[in-house]
């Protein structure tokens, strides 16, 4: 499964499930709509073959932005349920992971290698990033994530901390 480029006002992927569908409703006013790379945040709304599937209406786009929103829990929906988006960035490489949550159910990439990561649920490792996504048993929950995971560039956030003072 391979994810093209998120465009300003959205992007489509053909997936396992059916087409996958994000719109960007980016801020319209103020100096921060105009800069690029400015770490704003906006909405992003997911839809699968036409029906409403996630909405992030305070997503943020970068990693500025995707640090200070995981330690208070990004929120939005999906399917109608709370959906949570946290994470965590630490030194050991087996502590860093994206996680999201939503009815009873989590997903959590971790690591793996220095230009790979895992999608894994109940400990099963159920997708691998390679010249894209292998996703074993998908499902919408599944699908969104590695969307959200890809398009928002969130493998940065499994990076080392390191990283970031490295020019």
């Amino acid at each position: 499964m391979k994810f093209g480029r998120l465009k300003q006002h959205g992007a489509t992927a053909t997936t396992p499930v059916g087409e996958l569908t994000v719109r960007r409703d980016a801020p319209s006013t103020g100096l921060m709509a105009v800069l690029p790379g400015s770490n704003t945040t906006e909405r992003w709304y997911f839809e699968l073959d036409g029906r409403p599937l996630a909405d992030l209406p305070r997503f943020g786009f970068g990693d500025a932005y995707f640090r200070p929103m995981v330690h208070r829990s990004g929120v939005g929906t999906f399917e109608g349920a709370e959906l949570r988006i946290d994470g965590n960035r630490r030194m050991r490489a087996a502590e860093r992971f994206v996680r999201l949550s939503t009815g009873g159910r989590t997903v959590r990439f971790r690591g793996r290698g220095a230009l790979s990561a895992e999608l894994v649920e109940e400990g099963r490792v159920l997708g691998r990033a390679r010249e894209g996504w292998e996703l074993a048993e998908p499902d919408p929950l599944r699908v969104l994530a590695v969307a959200v995971f890809h398009w928002a560039r969130l493998d940065s956030y499994l990076d080392s901390p390191l990283d970031l003072l490295l020019p």
